[in-house]
């Protein structure tokens, strides 16, 4: 087989997919259950409720949130909005069985945000942009009791 390599500018989502499901049966076959990939999303409109102004952005799968994004504009933060979508997010995960959350931020953006929820740093990439870290958190959103019975919620 023969193989050529493009950068490709504009990809399309038939390129994706043709990398991803390859990549979700290989690993649903190691697993032993499907992924069950399913996107998160909450949005945040404004005041004309047509326009999405911000929110958060995740996807969820082997028992697992992945927060890609959450934006909230400058004159709507301190409100509490962030928080209620974090916690809008990490129930409807533990509603899919989700049992962890990870999310990933720059050192100069919103890490005491997630650490302050709960989030503990896991990992570190330095200069990342230069003279940054980019910092990986995670959560634990639900554990089985100690009597070994059904999960309870620690959020």
């Amino acid at each position: 087989m023969e193989a050529k390599i493009n950068l490709v500018d504009t990809p399309t989502r038939a390129m994706w997919r043709a990398i991803a499901e390859p990549i979700a049966r290989y690993n649903e076959a190691r697993v032993g259950q499907a992924g069950n990939h399913l996107p998160l999303v909450i949005a945040l409109e404004g005041f004309d409720h047509n326009e999405v102004v911000g929110g958060l952005w995740g996807t969820t799968a082997y028992s697992n949130l992945h927060i890609e994004l959450m934006f909230i504009p400058e004159p709507l933060r301190n409100k509490g909005l962030g928080t209620r979508l974090l916690h809008l997010a990490e129930q409807e995960a533990i509603r899919r069985g989700c049992h962890c959350a990870r999310v990933e931020a720059y050192s100069f953006g919103a890490l005491g945000f997630y650490e302050h929820r709960g989030y503990s740093r896991f990992g570190e990439q330095q200069d990342c942009p230069v003279g940054h870290s980019l910092l990986f958190l995670q959560k634990t959103l639900m554990a089985l009791n100690s009597t070994g019975g059904a999960p309870r919620k620690v959020v």
